[in-house]
């Protein structure tokens, strides 16, 4: 399968490789479900892990015997090839998967994928309030005579930076970019305590959660984020070696 946002091309092939079907089809599960109904029977289904794989990803293994989730980088034949088409990609995998040549992508649990969202969710506020704080400190830079002592106060966004922020005489849409991405910093501030608030309640009887902690440099969300994104510890050990 070649997915894309709205639709997907199929090739299915037989163990000799013969092309039985192939097509495209919209990405709901009932219309997947009829493109693949008389293939049902030992069948195998192969999807790269790009934007949004796990609904497919989902879809599939309601349908097929088994999914290999495929590393997008890792396909070569696919992303260094001179001429792409869906029906090609689609192709490409197909053949990958009948030699057993998929370079596979672990495919976490619904409840490490949950978690991977809500920490992902935090991550983003955390960078939209960075953006911003630096889009303000540039904006301060144009008057290095009033922000000299400014800076010294270390951090620009505390109680009392944001006092002299508050004070500095810039132009009036200096100001006004100024005064937006304060209010901005503030929004982020609050979403991140959300988020925060949520990832707590989804590992608060964690144990790996808590042993991680105990590992010297590993605070609390960055146990949370190590955990979500190794899934089952010792799960390598599981995984098919490789060739």
């Amino acid at each position: 399968m070649d997915y894309h946002k709205s639709y997907s091309h199929l090739v299915v092939q037989d163990s000799a490789g013969k092309t039985l079907r192939s097509g495209r089809v919209k990405n709901d599960h009932q219309s997947l479900g009829s493109f693949l109904e008389r293939y049902r029977e030992n069948s195998h289904a192969v999807v790269e892990a790009t934007r949004n794989w796990m609904v497919m990803y989902d879809w599939l293994e309601d349908i097929c015997d088994d999914v290999v989730l495929a590393h997008p980088l890792k396909v070569k034949a696919i992303a260094d090839a001179k001429i792409k088409t869906d029906k090609i990609d689609a192709t490409v995998l197909a053949h990958l998967l009948r030699a057993d040549l998929v370079p596979e992508a672990w495919a976490p649990g619904e409840k490490a994928r949950e978690l991977r969202i809500a920490l992902r969710e935090r991550m983003f506020y955390v960078r939209r309030r960075t953006m911003t704080k630096n889009r303000i400190v540039t904006v301060f830079d144009r008057y290095p005579e009033q922000t000299t002592q400014l800076k010294k106060l270390g951090d620009l966004f505390g109680k009392a930076g944001r006092h002299q922020l508050a004070t500095v005489k810039v132009s009036d849409i200096d100001r006004i970019q100024i005064d937006r991405g304060l209010d901005l910093i503030g929004d982020s501030d609050g979403r991140i305590k959300q988020s925060e608030m949520t990832i707590k309640a989804m590992t608060k009887t964690n144990g790996n959660v808590k042993l991680l902690k105990t590992i010297p440099g590993i605070g609390e969300f960055l146990a949370r984020l190590i955990d979500a994104e190794i899934d089952i510890i010792g799960r390598r050990q599981r995984e098919k070696p490789a060739a």
